[in-house]
This record gives C-alpha cells, sequence and structure tokens, in this order.
C-alpha cells in the first residue's frame, strides 16, 4: 500500500515488505478456512491500493460479454475471451505513459507479468499455469486519463438468486473499491437474473454510479433493433442506458465519460480518494471476517497452518490460529483439569482453614458458657446466712459479762442472721434463674460444636 510521503525510504519499503507477508499469510489462512472469496478481496485490495484513479468496475452475470466489452473499449485484447467463462482474475486497466503490469497468485505473492497483450491475457486466463487473484495492466490504451477500467469475473445466476454474491466471482470489495459499475447484459436474453443482479448492486451502491450496457458486440444485431428491445424490456429500469453494436459503437465514448476523471485536491491526505485508506478499509473488514469466523469455529476442530507464516498474521489473528493447532486442544483440556484440580485444593484448604476457625470460636463459646455456669452454682451455693467469724468473737467476749451480755450480743446476732436470710431468700430466685440461663447457654454451645463437628470437612 502507499504509504505516507514523509515517511524515509527504508521505513516506506520495510512497511510495504510487511505488507507482502501479512497479504501472503492471510491468503493462506483464507485457503485453510475456505474463504476463497476473501482471498480474492486482499487481492483486489492491494491491486488498487496504488491506483489513484476512478475507478470503473464491469459487472454482470457470465458469459454476457463483459471481456470482449473491456478490449474494446481499451484497444487491446487484455481481458482473455472464450466459448466458456473465461476471466479468472479481476483486472484492472489504466492508461500509462510506462507499460507495467502485475498480478497477486492465489498464495497472496506478487509477481510481474508480461507487458504484452497476447501474453498479459494468457497469464490472466483460467488456463493459465499460475492463476492469479488479480492483475493490472498500465500501459498505452484507449482510455481517458484518470480514469481506471476493472473487468470482473462473472456472477452465476444461482449466486444471483441465492443472494450470496461473495461466492461469486464478483468481490464484495469491489463496493469500496470503485466508484462506478457497468452492468453489461446481452440480447437476445435478458433475464430476470440480470435484473436481479442489477436490482442488487443498486441497493449496495449509489444508482447514480451505475450504468446499463445492452450490448450486441460480435453479432448481427443492429443498434436500431438494439434500442427497440431495450425500449421494450428495459423501460422500468432507471439507470442511465447505453446501447453499443458492431455497426454503431459512438455511445462508448459517452459511456466512458459519464465517469469523469477524478482530480484529487487533497493528494494522497484526501481521506476518500486516498487509494490506501480505500484498500486499508477492505482488508480490515477481511480481517474483521476472519476472526469472527475463527471465534465461532469449533475449538476441538483442528488445522495446519504453516509455521513460518504464523508471524506474519496480525496479532489477534495469529492467537486465534495457533489456538487450532495440532494437540493444542488437549493441551488446553489437561491445562484446564489442571488448574481446576489446583483452584479445587485452594478450595478445600480455605474450605479446612475456615472450619478450623469457626471451630474454635464454638469451642470457646462452650467453655465461656461453662463458666458462666460454674459461677452462677457457686454464686448459688454461697448464698448461705452466716454471722461470720467476727459475729462468734463478739459473742465470746460477751460472755465476759454474764449474764446479761451474751443475751444482748445473741439477740443482736440473730437479728443480722435473721436479716440476712431474707436478703439472701430475696436474692435465690434470681441465683437460679442465671444458673438454668447458664446452663442453656452451655446446652446451645455444646450442640452447635457437636454439629460443627458433624460437618467437618474431609
Amino acid at each position: 500500500m502507499l504509504r505516507n510521503s514523509r515517511q524515509s525510504p527504508a521505513t516506506t519499503l520495510k512497511s510495504e515488505a510487511a505488507d507482502a507477508q501479512e497479504l501472503i499469510a492471510l491468503t493462506a489462512l483464507c485457503e485453510v478456512l475456505g474463504l476463497a472469496a476473501l482471498s480474492r478481496d486482499l487481492a483486489t485490495a492491494a491491486i488498487f491500493s496504488g491506483i489513484k484513479c476512478r475507478r470503473v468496475a464491469v459487472v454482470g452475470l457470465v458469459k454476457r460479454g463483459k471481456s470482449t466489452l473491456v478490449n474494446t473499449i481499451v484497444g487491446e485484447e487484455l481481458s482473455p475471451v472464450n466459448f466458456l467463462p473465461e476471466t479468472a482474475s479481476v483486472l484492472c486497466f489504466a492508461r500509462s505513459s510506462k507499460a507495467l503490469a502485475h498480478g497477486i497468485t492465489f498464495q497472496g505473492k506478487s509477481k510481474n507479468l508480461s507487458t504484452k497483450p497476447s501474453s498479459f491475457a494468457a497469464d490472466v486466463s483460467r488456463e493459465a499455469r499460475k492463476p492469479l487473484l488479480a492483475a493490472t495492466y498500465q500501459g498505452d490504451l484507449t482510455l481517458p486519463d484518470g480514469v481506471c477500467l476493472v473487468d470482473t469475473p462473472g456472477a452465476y445466476e444461482s449466486d444471483v438468486t441465492a443472494m450470496s454474491l461473495r461466492s461469486s466471482g464478483m468481490p464484495r470489495s469491489l463496493h469500496t473499491l470503485c466508484d462506478g459499475f457497468i452492468v453489461v447484459m446481452g440480447v437476445p436474453g435478458v433475464s430476470s437474473v440480470d435484473l436481479q443482479l442489477l436490482k442488487s448492486l443498486n441497493e449496495s451502491v449509489s444508482p447514480t454510479a451505475v450504468r446499463l450496457v445492452l450490448k450486441g458486440l460480435d453479432s448481427s444485431i443492429s443498434h436500431s433493433e438494439l434500442k427497440d428491445y431495450a425500449d421494450d424490456v428495459l423501460s422500468s429500469v432507471f439507470n442511465e442506458k447505453y446501447i453499443v453494436a458492431d455497426n454503431d459503437r459512438r455511445e462508448l465514448t459517452a459511456l466512458i465519460q459519464s465517469f469523469p476523471a477524478t482530480s484529487h485536491p487533497g493528494g494522497e491526505s484526501d481521506a476518500y480518494f486516498n487509494p490506501s485508506n480505500r484498500s486499508k478499509q477492505v482488508t480490515d473488514s477481511v480481517k474483521q471476517q476472519l476472526l469472527s469466523v475463527l471465534r465461532g469455529r469449533d475449538k476441538r476442530e483442528e488445522f495446519d497452518f504453516p509455521q513460518q507464516l504464523l508471524r506474519d498474521l496480525p496479532t489477534e489473528i495469529e492467537i486465534l490460529v495457533r489456538s487450532f493447532a495440532r494437540g493444542e486442544f488437549n493441551r488446553r483440556q489437561a491445562e484446564q483439569e489442571k488448574e481446576a484440580l489446583k483452584a479445587q485444593k485452594a478450595a478445600r484448604k480455605a474450605q479446612g482453614e475456615q472450619w478450623e476457625a469457626q471451630n474454635y470460636r464454638l469451642n470457646q463459646s462452650v467453655q465461656t458458657a461453662r463458666g458462666s455456669l460454674q459461677s452462677a452454682e457457686k454464686a448459688l451455693s454461697s448464698a448461705q446466712p452466716s454471722v461470720g467469724c467476727g459475729g462468734w468473737i463478739f459473742f465470746g467476749l460477751s460472755c465476759f459479762a454474764f449474764p446479761v451480755g451474751p443475751i444482748i450480743v445473741g439477740a443482736i446476732l440473730w437479728y443480722a442472721y435473721s436479716k440476712e436470710e431474707d436478703e439472701l431468700a430475696a436474692r435465690r430466685p434470681g441465683l437460679v434463674s442465671d444458673i438454668e440461663r447458664a446452663r442453656e447457654a452451655l446446652d446451645r454451645a455444646t450442640r452447635l460444636h457437636a454439629e460443627h463437628q458433624r460437618d467437618k470437612p474431609t
């Protein structure tokens, strides 16, 4: 692709080499995944990346004479023609003072081609020794400056009917890469499928960019007969129509001039006309589609991909492709099982630690409840009236004042004893309640501890 002109030549060459290697790797991946249409999109974007012209694609069903029309317009037999569907590559033609030709192979490699028209046509035919996905020819052609004509492989009726144009010869990427379209129809035999293809194209791009050509080249049908046929069969078509016959080809000039050559006031910085920008859009779209396919693929489906190309893939795609290598699924499964076992062991360890911590707390609760019960029982047993040791000493001394002293002291001690007995009698129900509560707390703590013991993890 074209690089910013401010880059050094060494940096530009390095970037272009990286792009070339990535194209090869992505093309190989498309082949492995069975996505040939994406390979053609990639090659077409690569071919178009350096062409700063108004690009006009010639499209239509197979055997409608697209290549014959293209050769007539460019003035050289460059696009292969045969009785059977012949065009296999997306072919790009532009006027240039210097003859240049190159293509992209089915392996994604760039290849220089012969600038001799007959040799070029042989190189891009279906029967070529090394078929090409896309190719370009620049030379002394009868095209206006600034206009590039693109020949495409024909779409098959079954693809159009099934709305699967992506799998047909006409790359979807042309909708992004091209500025105009010429839909070729031949007579006799404009079919409903021809009109369906035109309708599909009108819905995909601006209808003002689509022209219709009714072609009668290499036939005895006259221009006037074609015109009558068009007025009858194509009266409902609103696209601009052009009629080309062997006896009158004047409308060819008007057809090409209806796609004016584009000047690029913004140069390479112009976001729309910069060919690298539009090619990058297509390439990025292909990468996203590849990512989607890889992400949606059954992870058990393994495939082989050349190791030497892996590093040339975009990083995100490379990671996914590596995940489908032979034995990778089993390795991941073993690794996941190992991690699951490790996590299971860690969970059991954590569970054991939690059990021990809870067991310690419950055991402490039992000890605390037992201590509370013992304290309550001790408080009840000590709740007995007593005159105390001091009272008896005082009573003994009163005996020296016999007989009055012992009587008086005895009366005092009896009163104190009775009063204390009354006070203790009032306190005793509370002390008994304390014992009951302490016993209940101990029973509850003991039960919880026993239940916890039964739940001890193994």
